[in-house]
């Protein structure tokens, strides 16, 4: 099964260079959006639209800290609308598609005052929700040290989750983690110590918020 993944594409969705898949495009069963895709009602719609009439049989759809219409429209009313054009709304929830066991969580680390946002203490509680069976995993936010990285000069410039980290752990069946937010680390892909598991920064938008990144495939 081959899947297409990408995240923040901040309104501009239309931006995104599908042209660079090239016939690649034709075969995919899949496509994944992690996140962050609107910033008000019309931009929220006309995201949605665009999504639901791709030309892919699965789509897939969390929300991040920039969704805050999917946030206060409460993950029933979402997933509803959604299931109406024919998208698969996840938010600390799961499906299994075609023997593939998949969870998608919105949440990241507090930055500023946007959706789905706690500190990395509370943020565990959604962690824990994963199933350990789980085979791929959709989170907005990064786990710390993977994709995670920022340009600015800090102490520390990995700045995911240390909880979510600590969680893919004990999550022996992933094999696939696909993230965004970081917009510094968009394209970046981390394999895991053990070679058992990648994760993917699928940010189209870049630091200066041009649609740099480009739609990637994974064969699942």
């Amino acid at each position: 099964m081959k899947c297409v993944v990408i995240s923040d594409t901040h309104s501009r969705e239309k931006k995104i260079e599908w042209f660079k898949l090239k016939e690649n495009i034709d075969s995919v069963d899949m496509i994944i959006h992690a996140g962050d895709f609107s910033h008000n009602e019309k931009t929220f719609n006309d995201f949605l639209k665009w999504y639901s009439e791709l030309d892919i049989k699965y789509k897939i759809l969390i929300a991040g800290n920039h969704d805050e219409i999917a946030r206060d429209m409460g993950y029933n009313e979402m997933r509803q609308i959604c299931y109406t054009l024919g998208i698969i709304y996840l938010q600390d929830s799961g499906i299994e598609i075609e023997g593939v066991k998949i969870w998608g969580s919105p949440w990241s680390n507090i930055f500023g005052d946007w959706a789905f946002m706690m500190n990395d203490f509370e943020l565990d509680q959604h962690w824990q929700k994963i199933p350990e069976d789980t085979e791929i995993l959709i989170t907005h936010g990064p786990a710390y040290g993977r994709c995670d990285e920022i340009s600015q000069d800090t102490i520390d410039n990995h700045v995911g989750s240390r909880t979510l980290e600590m969680r893919l752990r004990d999550l022996k069946k992933l094999g696939y983690h696909f993230v965004g937010h970081i917009h510094d680390s968009n394209g970046e892909i981390f394999i895991s110590y053990d070679g058992k598991m990648t994760t993917y920064n699928a940010c189209i938008m870049d630091f200066w918020f041009m649609p740099t990144g480009e739609p990637h495939i994974f064969e699942i």
